[in-house]
Parts: C-alpha cells; structure tokens; sequence
C-alpha cells in the first residue's frame, strides 16, 4: 500500500506529521501557505489513522478568515494599468461597506472547528489577538504584510481599479477596511467560545443591511448612524473636489479636522444637537491664535481648554466666525445627507460685538511713516538682512527697501509687489510710466488685473532707474528673487511677516497688533480720501472696481493715463530727500546675497 500523501517525517524527529501545501485555487485569499501537524506517533500504522483527520484540518486552514482576507501582498500584484478606472474617494466608504457584508456571511457561514486539545485552542485564539493588535496599532497599514492591504489590494483587483498607495482615495479605502476588519476579529473572537450575541458596533457598518446571522435588517427610521470622522471625511471630499488652490483646500482641511477633534471621530454624528453646537462656540473662543499648531503637535482641543489660563489671549472676532462658518457648513451639510434632522449650528455668531471692518488694521501715522523711513535700511546699514536695522554704510535697495515705497505710493498688495518683473513697467502712448498686473499673474481676483501709474515720488527716488538696470541684468527674472516662497508658492506671507518683525524695532505701543504691512495699503487709501478722489479712480486704482471695461492690452476700466490725475493727488508730508540721493546708486550687493 502506497504512503498516503503528505505522511512524512521530518530530520531529527521519530514521530510522523501531515504536511500539505495550500490549493491553488484558495492560495490569494489564505492565511497560510503550507500545514504542518504532528501526528504524535513514531507508529506508522498509527499514523495512517489519522492522517484523514489531519487533512481535513488542515483544509479548514486554509479557508480564508475574515480578519485575514490576505495575510501577505507578496502573493498579489497591485495593480496600476493605466486604462483601469482610478478609485475616487466617494467609492471607499460603499466598497468597504460592500467587503464587510461578505466577510460577514463568510464568517456565519464557517464551520466550528474541532480542537485537539486547548493548547491548540488557545494557540488560534492568540493568533486572533495578534491579528487585533496589529489592526489597532496606529499607522500600522504601510507595512507590506498588512491585512487591510491585503484587503484593499485583492478588493481592487477584483472590481478591476486601480488606487495609488500614497493617494488620499487609498488610503482612505484602507482606513475603512482597517475598521471593517477590527469589527469581524471582535465578532470572531466572541464567537471563538460560542458567544453570537456580540453586535456590529463601528457606525460605518451598523447601518449596513447586515445582521450577524447573515440576514438583513431594515436601516433605522432616523437616518444611518455615521461617526463624526466619516461624516467629516464625506463632507470634506465633497468640499475639496474640483478645487485647484491648495492653500484653500489646505484650510478647508485644518478646519474640518478641528471639528473632528472637537466632537470626537469615533462619536455618532447624530449625537451633535444645538447645545453641542453652542458648546464648539464657547469652546473656540477662548482659543489661542496659536492653537492650530499646537494641534498639529498632538494636542487635543480640549486639554488646550484644560490649561487655559486668565488673561491667555483669544482668536479674533473674525478668525472665531471663519470656524463657525466652517461648522455651520458642515452641520448643514450632514441635515442635507439626512444625518441629522437639521442645521443645528445655523445662526451661530461669536460672541461680543463685531469691530469695525476700518480698524481690522490700521493706516500708519505720519510720526510712524517717517520714523519707518528713517531706519537704517533706507538711510545706511550693515546688510539687508540680519543686519538691517544697524546702521551701517550700504544703501541696499531690494524687497525690504522697494516694497513699503512702493506700497505707500501705489496702494499695490504685498503680492502684487513681490510678483513685479522689469515687463510690468511700461510707458503710455503719452509716455507716462505704470505699472500693469496682468492676467498671468496670481490676483485675488480678476479685479485686481489694472494698470497704476508710477507716482512722482517713486520716479524721484530712482525706482525706474533701478528697474531698467535690473531689466538689463535679468528682463524676465521678477525684481525681488531673494524673498523666499512658501509652501503654495507663494512670497507675500513670507515676506509680511518679516515685516511685520521689522515693526518692533518702531516704538509703535497699543497699536503695534494694529500695524501690518497691508495698513501701507490702507494709508494709501486714507490719502485717496483726503484728496477727494471719486469713487471709480478709487476703486481702480485699488483693484476694487466692479465694472469691466477694457483697457489697452491688459486691465480693466480707467487707462493708467487718466488714473495718473488723480494719483498725483496723493501726498503725505514726508522728506525723503534722502532717498532721491540713493537714485542714481549703484547697489552694492553683499557676500552671501543674491543678485
């Protein structure tokens, strides 16, 4: 009689085992690749006896388990044909739903298995532990043996898509059948010592027509049960879609994870009524400006309350109604999914009264303007940089030197200034110079894209003489290279903020939180005022006008030609003789600084 198969001994071992590789057919979805039992027997006769019973356990091990649709992607190939639909967020919630249903009825449908003693009783349970803390462990699905990316990777293959790993609709796929497969290894273990009583708990599956026998059951009259982490992570989706900015989908970000933090993720969103909503307002505003940093640091919104202390300052009237907008947004959103019965968060305002839009920032005094102008960077320092404000021998006309100027003297945003290349000065039919914003440009808006003549002063004190040698130099390159760009490609915030750190060195008192660059913009429009200058030439020097008429090539509205009556209305009794000396210098360009 033939050895049966998978009878073998193994070196150094008198007793005989059962060995047996995993079918094809079930080796992808299998926690195991291989069996091996000893049969706990050096007796041949004997161990043909139980060889049958061994192989039928083994073929219970190779089912695949619910918590392990893959224990390894080494057996998979990810795929990333590009003809193959791309995974879009809005698809991970219903394909993790659509896997937990059938893992489900694959667990009811197992067969409880006959252990040969607890020790191997306790060994599967022990693995089932393992497999839950892995599940649990924080940012653990990057690894390649991984069940939830096993999960992901065989469900894309099998609805025939394909999902970059590093991408957001991935690696939400593979948060939610983190959490699918952390509800199954719960619900199995209860049953592993005959308990079936044990609930679906995670809300992004009790509402699936589910039950633990395998049946449906009807969704619940008030509406899905959603946690607050899924409901945000829908709205957040639907938020962000078709957005080109990333500074604004950064903020839409930021601010939906605050809310997330507030509540709770894991909390039912239908939990949020009127008073939570009055709490998350009471909350946020005794918030710190800084408080988005420390969250990004770990620290939870409410330990940040916890350790408030009196006198600790708060969020502006304006930056605490910019989260309230966002909650409002958000509650209105989940009443329209019919999460919720309503927008509990409708009508919320911050308390207090609102300040005066005109004092958000103020416009510079003249004692302020000419201490500005007196500082070593415009009458002598040491470099333009650390050095700026010591006095020193070099004249050094660069950003820190040309942008207030400019400002003062153009009404020009700080964005606006930095962007300015040599293209951008140009001279009129009549031959007056002006500056044009042009649609190529990045602009608050299409209102911002004009043409302002360059002020008298700004001629007196040289700026077009330094604008033609640096179009000899570098025609194409923008004026102000050495301001750095941050992450959105962007120079002003960078640069407002030095500037901002520059005003210490100005005794400037209680209004010094008042003063930012953007109040030389606000001067710039006081001295309209004063001048009497009407509405349209105000509003199209500025890059407010409403109207869209069409200039020369670029712009809209009034010719830089006619603007440059009413610009010359603007003065302020300023001596800057000593800047019409600095018009002919040649600048000197100190080790270490860019041309």
């Amino acid at each position: 009689m033939a050895r049966p198969s998978g009878l073998t001994k193994r070196q150094n071992s008198s007793n005989w085992y059962f060995r047996m590789r995993c079918p094809a057919h079930l080796l992808q979805q299998s926690p195991r690749e291989a069996f091996w039992k000893s049969l706990d027997t050096g007796d041949y006769k004997l161990a043909l006896t139980r060889v049958e019973s061994a192989r039928a356990e083994a073929l219970r091990a190779f089912q695949p388990r619910p918590f392990g649709i893959v224990s390894s992607t080494a057996r998979l190939r990810r795929q990333d044909d590009a003809r193959l639909p791309l995974l879009r967020a809005e698809e991970a919630a219903s394909l993790a739903i659509a896997f937990f249903h059938d893992q489900m009825l694959e667990l009811d449908a197992q067969v409880p298995v006959s252990w040969r003693d607890n020790v191997e009783r306790d060994a599967a349970y022990q693995e089932l532990e393992h497999r839950e803390a892995v599940l649990k462990s924080p940012n653990s699905d990057e690894g390649e043996e991984h069940p939830a990316l096993g999960a992901e990777t065989l469900l894309l293959q099998r609805k025939g898509m394909r999902a970059p790993m590093t991408e957001h609709p991935s690696r939400l796929l593979r948060e939610y059948l983190r959490r699918a497969l952390v509800q199954l290894v719960a619900i199995e273990k209860a049953r592993f010592y005959g308990d079936f009583s044990v609930p679906i708990t995670d809300p992004l599956f009790v509402s699936s027509r589910i039950a633990p026998s395998g049946g449906t059951v009807a969704l619940r009259e008030a509406g899905p049960v959603i946690s607050v982490r899924e409901a945000a992570e829908r709205f957040l989706c639907e938020r962000i879609a078709g957005l080109d900015n990333a500074k604004t989908r950064d903020r839409y970000t930021r601010e939906v994870a605050h809310i997330v933090s507030f509540f709770g993720g894991e909390a039912p969103l239908s939990d949020i009524r009127r008073q939570q909503c009055v709490e998350f307002r009471d909350a946020f505003a005794l918030l710190s400006p800084n408080f988005a940093k420390r969250r990004e640091e770990g620290e939870n919104l409410h330990h940040l309350l916890e350790r408030r202390k009196d006198g600790d300052p708060v969020l502006s009237w304006a930056t605490h109604e910019k989260y309230l907008s966002a909650l409002t947004r958000f509650i209105g959103w989940a009443a329209q999914e019919d999460y919720l019965e309503k927008n509990y968060a409708e009508g919320l305002k911050p308390l207090g009264v609102k300040p005066d839009g005109s004092m958000a920032k103020l416009p510079f005094e003249l004692s302020e303007l000419r201490r500005l102008f007196l500082r070593p960077i415009y009458t002598g320092c040491q470099n333009d940089e650390s050095g700026f404000a010591k006095p020193g021998p070099h004249i050094i006309r660069r950003s820190r030197y040309w942008a207030p100027l400019i400002a003062l003297f153009s009404g020009l945003r700080a964005g606006e200034i930095l962007q300015l290349t040599p293209d951008h000065f140009r001279l009129s039919p009549t031959r007056n110079p002006f500056i044009v914003l042009t649609p190529d440009m990045k602009l608050k808006n299409d209102n911002a894209q004009r043409e302002i003549p360059v002020h008298p002063v700004l001629i007196d004190v040289g700026l077009l003489q330094w604008v033609d040698r640096m179009r000899v130099r570098a025609p194409n390159a923008g004026l102000f290279p050495e301001v750095p760009k941050d992450i959105y490609d962007a120079e002003s915030p960078n640069f407002s903020k030095r500037f901002s750190s520059d005003l210490k060195h100005l005794e400037l008192g209680d209004r010094r939180s008042k003063l930012t660059f953007h109040s030389l913009r606000h001067t710039f429009k006081q001295a309209l005022d004063l001048a009497d200058v009407p509405e349209q030439p105000k509003d199209e020097l500025c890059g407010w006008s409403r109207g869209k008429k069409t200039g020369r090539r670029y712009g809209s509205g009034l010719s830089a030609d006619v603007l440059r009556n009413y610009l010359t209305r603007v003065t302020y009794d300023l001596d800057l003789t000593h800047l019409q000396a600095h018009a002919s210098t040649i600048e000197e360009h100190l080790p270490g600084q860019s041309v």
